[in-house]
């Protein structure tokens, strides 16, 4: 009798925890019913943007899985996604970059993710405020639509370009003009001088250092003659009007003449120290008023035009006798 008893207290026993164990997996195969083995959270969910500029918005998986559609662009008629980025240390943190196209406040809904086993899930929507834009530009502001924005005005650019080319002939005729004008027939002397033209400038530059100028301290009148004196026998001699050009020009002018001997360097030096004395203000001293015009001096002497002696014998003519008014021919 009692082998009888504990072989139904046996039973009894293991069939309670058999039941027990039954009501366990059901109970848990509804709860894995009610829950989803798949879901998509935003991590923090911006309160605010800016009409037409991006912003990031992360989201965090319960698996891997993709964009749906995968390809980005346009997911609602308020906004659009430009780029997914997934993060180098956890997998299953996702980067959406939106652009959002209407202002006031929208709903962001409708983003979808498919995991490997085709699983879908859904962020959960939530609403943020759209914002103007602000710009620097005070009479045109940002308009709401979709599409590139130009603040410029096409026609100032127009203006502007016809302007540079209108500058830029202008230019080109201008230096065809003094190109022109540097050569024109003979070049004709204030006065007339019928002496030799080294002599004349030599004469020139002794009555301008007897003309008291230096002694009055009247330096900077006293280079200005020294250099016109210059620049006249310059035009006579090589029959250009020499005082239409700046210092560079004249001196570009004269490394193209061939006839111009004298040394190129001290012409220039002396140039610059006269612009010097004459532009700058500079007081000289005797010495180097003594050195300019010793090198002006060396300038004529290198290029004055060397007088061509005749080496023909002269024949003469006969003398034709009148005859007298009373004799006969």
């Amino acid at each position: 009798m009692k082998k009888y008893l504990k072989l139904i207290c046996v039973l009894v026993f293991g069939g309670l925890v058999l039941a027990g164990q039954a009501f366990a997996l059901v109970d848990l195969s509804e709860q894995a019913a009610l829950e989803p083995s798949f879901s998509a959270v935003v991590v923090s969910e911006p309160k605010t943007a800016s009409l037409g500029r991006a912003f990031d918005l992360n989201i965090e998986l319960s698996a891997p899985a993709t964009l749906q559609p995968e390809e980005k662009g346009d997911i609602s008629k308020d906004f659009a996604i430009t780029a997914v980025k997934q993060d180098s240390k956890n997998p299953l943190l996702l980067t959406l970059t939106i652009i959002p196209f209407n202002l006031g406040k929208i709903n962001f809904e409708g983003i979808t993710f498919v995991d490997e086993n085709g699983a879908t899930a859904q962020i959960s929507p939530f609403e943020i405020e759209v914002k103007p834009t602000k710009t620097k530009i005070k009479t045109q502001g940002l308009v709401d639509i979709k599409g590139p924005y130009k603040p410029y005005n096409p026609w100032l650019i127009f203006y502007i370009a016809i302007l540079l080319a209108a500058g830029y002939f202008a230019y080109k005729y201008h230096k065809k003009y003094q190109a022109k004008k540097a050569f024109n027939g003979q070049f004709t002397p204030l006065i007339k001088d019928d002496r030799p033209l080294d002599i004349a400038a030599l004469d020139k530059i002794d009555k301008l250092t007897k003309s008291g100028l230096w002694e009055k301290g009247e330096y900077k009148n006293f280079y200005i003659k020294m250099v016109d004196i210059f620049r006249d026998y310059i035009s006579l001699r090589f029959n250009f009007d020499a005082r239409q050009y700046t210092s560079r020009e004249l001196m570009r002018r004269l490394k193209n003449t061939p006839d111009f001997k004298a040394n190129l360097t001290q012409t220039a030096s002396f140039q610059g120290a006269a612009d010097y004395v004459k532009f700058a203000k500079a007081t000289p001293t005797l010495e180097e008023r003594d050195k300019e015009i010793k090198t002006l001096k060396t300038i004529i002497a290198a290029t004055k035009k060397e007088e061509i002696i005749s080496t023909t014998p002269e024949v003469k003519k006969p003398e034709v006798k009148k005859p007298n008014e009373g004799q006969k021919l």
